[in-house]
């Protein structure tokens, strides 16, 4: 079972979204454009707009994690 909201991606569409997703960064790469990528995990951060919505998780050490919920935040720190 799967949680609600969520399905599996079969090859058919999964092949399209990867051609899709090709023509995307070939068009974006001709403008200029460079792909980069952050982490999908941050250290939880109370005043976060979104903390209290995000996903959290406990590190080994016991650091309270925080799954990304956007890219804004990570992409203005790089």
């Amino acid at each position: 079972m799967i949680p609600y909201g969520t399905r599996y991606v079969l090859p058919p569409e999964w092949e399209w979204r990867e051609h899709l997703k090709h023509q995307i960064q070939n068009t974006l790469s001709r403008w200029g454009y460079v792909a980069l990528q952050t982490p999908a995990l941050e250290l939880f951060d109370p005043l976060h707009p979104q903390s209290e919505l995000a996903f959290h998780l406990t590190d080994r050490d016991g650091t309270l994690l925080s799954l990304r919920s956007e890219y804004t935040a990570p992409v203005s720190r790089m």
